[in-house]
């Protein structure tokens, strides 16, 4: 067992940096077609605060994907979009995320 790996910050780091990078990518998309579309990285638990920032949005539509995840790592992960569709006050669309079966 090793001590805490600083790498680990540099790859934290850049994964966020893909992330938002994603996130503008979808946002410009959206707002290109017509839409009203706004976008965040957010540190948290993610159902929680899925359903905490379209409350506060007032949204519409949730759309999430779903990585298809099965048997004990669905278990053990537990689904986020099955949580959001549960609890969400506004409808939600669940994307599967392709190459995953």
């Amino acid at each position: 067992m090793g001590g805490y790996d600083p790498a680990l910050d540099k790859a934290w780091e850049a994964e966020r940096e893909r992330s938002r990078g994603m996130v503008e990518k979808t946002v410009e998309l959206l707002r290109g077609k017509g839409l009203k579309a706004t976008g965040s990285i957010e540190d948290d638990d993610p159902k929680s605060k899925i359903l905490e920032v379209a409350r506060d949005f007032r949204a519409d539509l949730i759309v999430l994907g779903s990585h298809g995840r099965k048997g004990l790592e669905h278990f053990l992960m537990g689904s986020v979009s099955e949580a959001v569709a549960q609890h969400a006050h506004c409808s939600v669309e669940i994307v599967r995320i392709l190459g995953k079966h």
